[in-house]
């Protein structure tokens, strides 16, 4: 298993994940990227705005972005 950090990345700077989760593959990372992203615009749908400007970027141990996520490719947005 390895370690990887998911990161929250804005125009102000967002927010670093410094404790990191461990995985086992690219398939795990990816689910739980989405997960986590999904999660967090949930709890932005109770205030009455939704911002999908920001980015989830996820770090191996080594630094390196191994999967990137797009607020806005976490979702589908339907209007009529």
């Amino acid at each position: 298993m390895a370690r990887f950090f998911f990161h929250v990345r804005d125009g102000s700077g967002g927010l670093q994940d410094t404790e990191g989760r461990e995985l086992a593959t690219l398939t795990q990372v990816e689910a739980v990227g989405l997960a986590a992203v999904r999660d967090l615009l949930s709890s932005d749908l109770k205030t009455g705005i939704i911002d999908l400007r920001p980015c989830l970027e996820v770090q191996d141990e080594a630094g390196a972005i191994v999967y990137g996520l797009p607020f806005n490719q976490a979702v589908r947005v339907i209007t009529s």
